[in-house]
């Protein structure tokens, strides 16, 4: 791909994102990679406001690989681990063909997961009550703790809920 088709695939390629979630709330929230990036990018703000520029755009793009790969549902990845191992592969050459370098970080997979959980409270709030989330809520808090930033995720939750 040349320089300019891989930024008019980025440009058009908005993926939807829990199409394959088994909540329909979730599956037919209409959310996309395009809209998580950005929401994604508004929580690193907030919790690092002096981010790196290589983290910023990092957090942007973090899911880019999906414009060419689609977004294998989270379950089917826990199912069958291989698949998980072969997806992997195959967004680290659609990130080549992109001409997207992303970087992995603890900051981007802090925000990433969060913006997912923000969004199942926000469409479907009983799901917090489900071993699955509530897993998922522990390995925020454990990020959050890791980076320093656990009051200030502590408190976008607790907000969410009482706004």
């Amino acid at each position: 791909m040349t320089p300019t088709s891989q930024a008019l695939r980025l440009w058009r390629g908005d993926v939807r994102r829990w199409h394959h979630n088994e909540d329909r709330r979730l599956r037919n929230c209409g959310d996309t990679i395009h809209m998580h990036g950005y929401r994604c990018l508004i929580l690193l703000r907030h919790l690092y406001p002096d981010a790196p520029l290589d983290l910023v755009w990092a957090t942007a793009l973090h899911d880019a690989a999906e414009t060419l790969t689609g977004d294998p549902s989270w379950s089917a990845k826990q199912a069958y681990p291989e698949l998980a191992w072969k997806y992997k592969d195959a967004e680290g050459q659609a990130e080549r063909d992109l001409g997207v370098d992303v970087i992995r970080s603890l900051w981007v997979k802090l925000v990433d997961g969060l913006d997912a959980y923000m969004t199942m409270m926000d469409v479907a709030p009983d799901l917090m009550l489900k071993p699955d989330w509530q897993e998922h809520w522990r390995a925020i808090e454990a990020l959050a703790r890791d980076l320093g930033v656990s009051d200030e995720v502590a408190k976008i939750a607790d907000q969410m809920l009482n706004p």
